[in-house]
């Protein structure tokens, strides 16, 4: 993602993360706070990232990283 998606996560209090596929291939994405955690959307999906840097539930994402 450009710049100008950086600047919306840091203006929007999200974070910008990368996120890893089961087949190993890496996108990005912004994740916003809910109740539940830290949700980023794949492919229109919601998918809540835990602390310990995997995926909460069953989904093709395996893993997430906050970009630093």
């Amino acid at each position: 993602m450009n710049c100008l998606w950086r600047l919306w996560a840091v203006l929007t209090g999200q974070k910008f993360v990368y996120l890893k596929d089961f087949d190993g291939e890496i996108t990005t994405s912004l994740a916003y706070k809910t109740p539940f955690g830290w949700v980023a959307r794949r492919n229109g999906r919601a998918i809540v990232l835990r602390e310990d840097s995997k995926i909460e539930g069953v989904s093709y994402v395996t893993e997430w990283r906050e970009e630093r």
